[in-house]
Parts: C-alpha cells; structure tokens; sequence
C-alpha cells in the first residue's frame, strides 16, 4: 500500500458546515432533547444500580507492570526500564484532536491515522512517516 499525501486544499471547496453525507451524522451534543436523554438515563441508572462511583476507573496500575504490558502489547519483551527499551526501538505516539462526530470525518481522519504517509521534510526531502504504536485522541 502506497503512502498518503495531503493535497493542496482546492479553490472551488464550498465552506459551508454539514453534518455529513451517511448515517450516523454529526451528534448535537448541546440539543435539549439529547440532554434531557442524558439526565433521564443518569437518573434511571442510580435508581437501578443504587450507587453510583465515577472514580472506579481511575485507580491507577503500578508503573512498572503497565510499561511492562504496554511493551508485551506492542511486541516488545517488556525487559528493561523504559518503553524504548522494552520495544528495543523508538516508540511512536499519534494525536489527534477536534475532528468533530461526524462519520466521515472520523473515517477519513481514521484511515489517514491507520496508514504511513509522506511529508516534506524541513530540508525539502520526503519523509515516510510510519503509523503510530499507539494513538491519544482528544
């Protein structure tokens, strides 16, 4: 499979927001049917499961067991005392932020993500840039 290149954004685009083309569109996250969807749902699940802790979650893993697992996960050997040194090779970290809910956005963002893709470099070369080992979306 080739690389990617971004083209040029053309003249003629028309820059007016839609909320996509196909099903699922964009979500209105601000409408107040949705709110009012997510307030009865909160309500019902407390009434359900009669205690509601958000903070579950967020307990934390030791530090050397999750680089350990996260190095075991990417193909590495986990050994050694940081990620590089567990994967034996640079570690590459992807993010992205603000595409929006719409389905087309997320699937061109996606598959721009999910591939290796090209960029001038500062002195004018071409670079290959590979696809990330792991991606933080914000």
């Amino acid at each position: 499979m080739g690389a990617a290149r971004p083209a040029p954004i053309a003249d003629g685009i028309v820059r007016r927001f839609t909320r996509g083309t196909e099903n699922p569109r964009g979500v209105l996250w601000f409408g107040a049917r949705s709110f009012w969807g997510h307030v009865r749902h909160l309500v019902s699940a407390a009434i359900a499961s009669e205690s509601i802790d958000s903070r579950d979650w967020m307990t934390p893993d030791d530090p050397e067991t999750l680089r350990s697992r996260i190095a075991r996960t990417l193909g590495g050997s986990g050994a050694g005392s940081t990620l590089t040194e567990g994967m034996q090779r640079d570690v590459y970290i992807d993010f992205v932020a603000d595409t929006g809910d719409d389905r087309d956005v997320s699937a061109a963002v996606g598959s721009m993500l999910a591939s290796t893709y090209e960029v001038d470099g500062s002195t004018g070369d071409r670079i290959f840039l590979p696809r990330g080992d792991g991606m933080i979306h914000a």
